[in-house]
């Protein structure tokens, strides 16, 4: 089997080949970072037909890297394996240059986060691989998964992997310095909206002040978020105020679910306000300070915020 490549440049380097693992002498311990984009294309590319491709996609991805896969939510069986292989095909071309944007991209993403964050604990789990169509970014247990398709799918042209690599890391160093407000992918109960709106706000204005260039809809995965007029912010935030300590999934999903949406409004409207609530707690500019902000003077203050953007509107950036 090749080797699989990954990534220098300050990350943890890890080889996999036929089980072994290594990695270099000095290396910061934090991350932890494989890369299963090379084993993919090779499977892709030798792959002459669907039936060929199947066998080389279980043979070099899923096989080796069965941890990776090891959540529950992925059907590798040779079945689901051919409708995958045939349905990735309108995304090629955009994860390939996102595969190869990676060594470039993702260098830089860690070093600004580390700088900012250096109390990152170590032993951070991350993956660049295939998803199966199902996410672009996902926390689960503690590790963090890439998928390069689900990117292409759900993000496209937009995708800025910087932004995709400061938001979920954020949740993982969230859950690290304040477990009891983040609430991440398989973590148990749903928590009640607040802890959603501050979990995902928070972390996507992290990635806003970790990549300054990045456009608001680019941070907000969502061009219609991004370009949302004031009024329906304003519209928006007025429909979340009363809801804020409700859990149930009907009153929490047309906030964060992108495929429910409340009405005359965009979906995953809880991340905008959240932003916004975000940028406007941030009286200090300091990112670790908000990190640790919890308990009821946390749920005060959101509700406060919230309220204050349905009476007047979000403040000018």
């Amino acid at each position: 089997m090749p080797l699989l490549r990954l990534f220098t440049a300050g990350l943890v380097c890890v080889l996999v080949a036929a089980g072994a693992f290594t990695r270099p002498a000095v290396a910061d311990d934090r991350l932890s970072i494989v890369n299963l984009m090379p084993a993919f294309w090779e499977a892709w590319d030798h792959g002459r037909s669907v039936d060929e491709r199947v066998r080389l996609f279980e043979q070099l991805v899923a096989v080796p890297n069965h941890q990776a896969y090891g959540t529950g939510q992925f059907a590798l069986d040779e079945v689901h394996i051919a409708w995958y292989l045939q349905d990735v095909v309108p995304y090629v071309p955009r994860m390939r240059e996102l595969t190869a944007m990676l060594s470039t991209e993702i260098p830089t993403a860690e070093r600004r986060f580390l700088e900012t964050f250096p109390d990152l604990r170590s032993g951070v789990q991350v993956y660049f691989m295939p998803s199966m169509l199902h996410f672009d970014g996902q926390t689960n247990n503690g590790v963090l998964r890439f998928g390069i398709d689900g990117i292409a799918r759900f993000d496209g042209a937009n995708a800025d992997l910087g932004v995709l690599v400061s938001h979920e890391l954020f949740h993982i160093y969230h859950a690290q310095v304040s477990p009891d407000v983040f609430g991440e992918t398989g973590s148990g109960g749903a928590p009640p909206i607040w802890r959603q709106l501050w979990s995902e706000g928070l972390a996507t204005y992290v990635s806003s002040r970790l990549n300054p260039d990045a456009s608001k809809s680019q941070v907000l995965l969502s061009t219609a978020l991004g370009t949302l007029p004031p009024a329906d912010v304003q519209r928006l935030a007025c429909a979340i105020a009363p809801a804020l300590d409700a859990a149930d999934g009907s009153r929490v999903a047309p906030f964060f679910d992108a495929g429910m949406h409340p009405p005359q409004l965009p979906s995953r409207g809880g991340y905008l306000v959240g932003f916004l609530v975000a940028r406007d707690l941030d009286v200090a500019h300091d990112l670790r300070a908000l990190a640790v902000l919890r308990g009821e003077g946390l749920r005060t203050a959101i509700g406060t915020d919230v309220a204050r953007i349905c009476r007047n509107g979000p403040d000018p950036a």
